[in-house]
């Protein structure tokens, strides 16, 4: 009975919304986006193992973001004004926010029901010190030095894959100690990835997700006041790095810096500028999350030829061949959305990511819900083999599988289902060459 209910609340608001002004949407939204987070929350329960589901991280970030988001541009706190002129163009916001959350809610509704109902019994064997030396080998030298990802159609370095494996592994071989010494190796290695990565900040906050996972099956932790109290500290942490690295980028005007510990001190001078909560919705993402979701939308509902008909989705078959090979090959979301939304900024090299579920709305209209039943039949494959190759002590498998696992973020967020291959495929490539090492130097055979 209280799933029903639930189905009813969700559904319904998604109706009152619909049936709302467009300016009421705007500045009222986030009440029932933020209503949705909470139905959610009851729908999926305390259980940890549960609630750190990639269903349950995709749709909890996705509400959340959104929530957030809209308070904050109801509220006035945009500091581009390229997103408050596109927000006061909004004409469709009531249409495009129930689109949204009519998958979002689907999306929940159908994937809960694909969640674990209970925690096996999990061994945790200790990795040998020698083996974590062989990925202090190969991947701490990329710590140094930067690989370029664009000719392969990704962006940034290729040196953040084997730098997240060294920190996942480091994460596992840490199994092995005490919770004072574990918990004390958590925050150094976040620490680590924050300070040699000031411009790609997710690399540091997305390790929350393993560090909890492996906590929650180690202990069977749910969500209680004292877990959340643990919680809330460690997310404490996690934004004071967040700030001083969006600090060093020059967020604040405060200057650029080459460190963290730079512009650390800088936090409280932050914090008091007029512009810190705008500011603030940018360095989480939450603002770029709520504009561009439903922007994207909006533009569809403006012009139904912009529909990608799946090209989006079947773009991840291309990632490893360029363009002059393969002149067919299709354009990202990113692209096609940038394109359509700011082209002056597209032809320069800006981009602009859109939720996963405004991807599937941007492919196939509303008939794009029907992409999320294969989103909850992907999410809950990994979320099995991850717990399967922790439980057989497989570091290569373990390691593939928390690249998946953390990197559901990503996909989420909105940088195309394209990178989010792109990172496995190339994280696979370095994993085979630390089977290969591991199989040199003690005989293992991987082939099971």
């Amino acid at each position: 009975m209280k799933r029903i209910a639930i189905y009813i609340l969700l559904f319904f608001s998604i109706f009152l919304i619909l049936l709302s002004e467009n300016h009421f949407i705007k500045d009222n939204g986030f009440y029932f986006i933020f209503f949705h987070f909470i139905l959610g929350l009851i729908l999926v329960g305390n259980k940890g193992f549960r609630l750190l589901s990639p269903i349950s991280i995709i749709y909890f970030y996705t509400t959340l973001s959104l929530s957030i988001g809209s308070w904050g541009f109801s509220r006035g706190y945009i500091i581009q004004r390229n997103l408050e002129e596109g927000f006061v163009a909004w004409n469709h916001s009531n249409l495009s926010l129930s689109i949204i959350l009519l998958f979002t809610a689907t999306f929940i509704i159908i994937g809960e029901r694909y969640l674990p109902k209970k925690l096996n019994r999990t061994k945790f064997n200790d990795i040998p010190f020698t083996r974590y030396l062989i990925t202090v080998i190969l991947f701490l030298p990329f710590f140094f030095f930067d690989v370029d990802l664009s000719p392969l159609g990704g962006s940034g370095s290729l040196s953040k894959i084997p730098k997240a494996l060294f920190a996942v592994s480091t994460i596992l071989y840490l199994q092995k100690f005490k919770v004072k010494s574990r918990y004390l190796g958590y925050l150094l290695i976040i620490l680590i990835m924050a300070v040699v990565s000031i411009n790609e900040k997710r690399e540091a906050i997305f390790l929350i997700l393993p560090v909890l996972y492996l906590e929650v099956i180690r202990n069977k932790l749910n969500l209680n006041f004292k877990n959340l109290i643990f919680l809330s500290i460690l997310l404490l942490y996690c934004m004071t790095l967040i700030l001083a690295m969006s600090i060093a980028r020059g967020y604040g005007g405060f200057g650029q810096y080459q460190s963290i510990f730079s512009s650390i001190g800088l936090i409280p001078s932050y914090i008091s500028s007029d512009i810190f909560i705008g500011g603030l919705l940018l360095n989480i993402e939450v603002g770029y999350v709520y504009f561009h979701s439903l922007n994207s939308i909006e533009l569809i509902i403006n012009n139904p030829t912009l529909l990608a008909f799946g090209s989006t989705i079947i773009k991840a078959f291309f990632i490893v061949l360029p363009r002059s090979i393969v002149p067919f090959k299709p354009d990202s979301i990113i692209t096609l959305y940038t394109t359509n939304y700011d082209p002056a900024f597209r032809v320069v090299g800006g981009s602009f990511p859109i939720n996963i579920f405004s991807e599937f709305f941007w492919n196939f209209h509303i008939f794009g819900i029907l992409l999320s039943l294969l989103l909850i039949l992907f999410c809950r494959l990994l979320y099995k083999n991850l717990y399967q190759a922790i439980d057989i002590s497989s570091i290569p498998k373990t390691l593939f599988y928390f690249v998946c696992y953390f990197n559901i973020l990503t996909l989420a967020r909105g940088s195309g289902l394209d990178l989010y291959c792109l990172i496995l495929f190339l994280s696979s490539f370095f994993i085979g060459l630390y089977m290969a090492v591991d199989s040199f130097l003690f005989r293992k055979n991987y082939s099971a």
